[in-house]
Parts: structure tokens; C-alpha cells; sequence
């Protein structure tokens, strides 16, 4: 009853849609990568952070590191951008990310749009295809 190309699935309570095949329950991602590739990753990672976008070109292999690097802007965060903040203490904005697994710090600056262009520059080189804003 079902056509290549129709949608499958429903929406779990992490917005990740999934289905069941057995009575065994599965993440709709990890089965289109299985199908494609031949194989499965411990963590797949959706490009464009919208985990219910499972075309192929949208699905790629990443370690728990990268997948973080790639997750979306915190909902507390003061900036409005990943990896910038508020900083009391110097009254100006901080910007940190994590590099090899430690939180570092990249400097202070209290114009906004500075930290912003410096972060981004960071994420870049240290976080390369996987640096979201």
C-alpha cells in the first residue's frame, strides 16, 4: 500500500520520525542510511539540524563531537548565536566552543558584531563542515 517517495513514520518526542518494522521500533534516518550505504554509524548526523529531513544527501556519519557541533542555538543563550555570550564579570561578550572536547575561550569583546565575526571564524577552522551558527 506504500510507493517509493511516500512518507513514512511519525514524530517521536525528540522530533525525530520513526516506524516500526517487527514490532521493533526504528529511527526513520538510520534505516534510509543503512539502505544507501550498506552499513550503519553509531551517530548519524542531519546536515541542516532538521531531524525530520532524512534524504540521503541531508544524512552523514559523525561522532558525538561533531553532531554537537552541528546541534542547534540553545534556547537560553543570550546572543542569539552559538558559541556567544554574555560575560558579567567583563561586561562584554565571550566567545567560546568547545575544541577537542574542552571549552575554549577565544576572547572578549564588547561589541557584539565583533564576537560574532570572530566566532564564526573559529567554528570554521576548528569545526570545519560541521560549525552551525
Amino acid at each position: 500500500k506504500f510507493r517509493a517517495g511516500d512518507p513514512v513514520g511519525s514524530q517521536n518526542d525528540l522530533g525525530y520520525l520513526r516506524t516500526t518494522i517487527n514490532y521493533k521500533p526504528y529511527r526513520v534516518h538510520r534505516i534510509i542510511f543503512l539502505m544507501h550505504h550498506g552499513w550503519m554509524p553509531s551517530i548519524i548526523d542531519h546536515v541542516d539540524g532538521d531531524k525530520t529531513n532524512n534524504r540521503i544527501e541531508n544524512l552523514r556519519p559523525a561522532t558525538t563531537s561533531q553532531n554537537g557541533m552541528n546541534s542547534v542555538t540553545r534556547t537560553d543563550n543570550t546572543s542569539g548565536v552559538k558559541g556567544v555570550c554574555w560575560h558579567k564579570g567583563s561586561q562584554s561578550w565571550r566567545v567560546v566552543i568547545h575544541v577537542d572536547g574542552k571549552q575554549t575561550t577565544f576572547g572578549y569583546h564588547k561589541d557584539k558584531d565583533k564576537a560574532i565575526a570572530l566566532c564564526a571564524e573559529v567554528r570554521a577552522k576548528h569545526h570545519g563542515e560541521f560549525a552551525k551558527g
